[in-house]
């Protein structure tokens, strides 16, 4: 978990955090506070993290999940493994407790990371269900290299369960 974590802010950092941070200074209110955040802690991992060593961690990453996979034909997973935000609350600077311990940042919890840049294995998120308060929620089908048609049909038959589980076409209550 911790090289995925050094390699997501090190692409991340590497990648646009400059360009946002600038973008922010000339247009202060333009973009977001979640983009924001990450574009702070991208700019602090690129001064720690050079493009190379961030490269080498997504590579680590990327053959272990190569190796996994050469065994299973996907994988489902949530797309994050915390409990969702109450209506009106962000991610910056509300602290993400799992499991009993309080998170460092609200992107520990993700849990697409890995997928998102370390690896061509293809992700299709797709609707599971609904948490005991009413939030919808999700998972994450990822599947083996250049496998989109298994990520495909692994992703509708999972949707098709949802659906036969559920009554009728249920959405969330927004007051």
């Amino acid at each position: 978990m911790d090289d995925i974590k050094r390699a997501l802010w090190a692409h991340f950092g590497v990648g646009r955090s400059a360009e946002i941070l600038e973008l922010h200074r000339r247009r202060p209110g333009l973009i977001t506070p979640y983009t924001l955040d990450y574009a702070q802690h991208g700019a602090e991992a690129a001064a720690r993290v050079d493009a190379a060593t961030g490269r080498a961690l997504e590579l680590a990453v990327q053959e272990q999940l190569d190796r996994v996979l050469a065994r299973y034909d996907a994988l489902v997973l949530p797309t994050v493994g915390a409990t969702s935000f109450a209506a009106g609350e962000g991610y910056v600077g509300t602290k993400l407790v799992v499991d009993g311990g309080e998170l460092d940042h609200f992107s520990d919890a993700s849990l697409t990371p890995a997928f998102n840049i370390c690896s061509a294995h293809p992700v299709v998120a797709v609707p599971s269900g609904w948490a005991s308060h009413g939030v919808p929620t999700g998972v994450q089908v990822v599947a083996g290299k250049w496998a989109d048609t298994t990520a495909f049909r692994v992703a509708a038959a999972i949707e098709r369960g949802v659906r036969a589980g559920c009554a009728g076409d249920r959405r969330p209550v927004v007051a």
